[in-house]
């Protein structure tokens, strides 16, 4: 089997077990920071995720995966809202982070 194929097929079946939930599963919601300071919420701090996965083939998942760390960090702290930074898109790693917020 050539190279790339068997690359392929192993970061498909890694993918699949980073992270056991999705983006959209986890209760933190995006949004932006004057809708923050508006509503008189809480900064819980910053939170981040990581992701190993780079490169042209894996890029989508890496960022997924790095945001979803980051999003279960949020959700950890008690955040109901997560302000995004820009995604570091490094040579080896992708990192995703963002200030949590509590509004109850």
């Amino acid at each position: 089997m050539p190279f790339l194929a068997v690359l392929i097929l192993l970061s498909s079946i890694t993918v699949g077990c980073v992270s056991s939930r999705k983006l959209s599963e986890i209760p933190v919601s995006p949004t932006d920071e004057t809708q923050m300071h508006s509503r008189g919420c809480v900064s819980l701090g910053i939170v981040e995720g990581s992701s190993s996965f780079t490169g042209p083939l894996l890029a989508s998942a890496g960022k997924d995966n790095a945001k979803t760390e980051a999003l279960q960090r949020a959700e950890l702290k008690g955040a109901t809202h997560i302000v995004w930074n820009e995604l570091d898109l490094g040579i080896f790693m992708i990192h995703a982070s963002g200030k949590a917020y509590s509004c109850r």
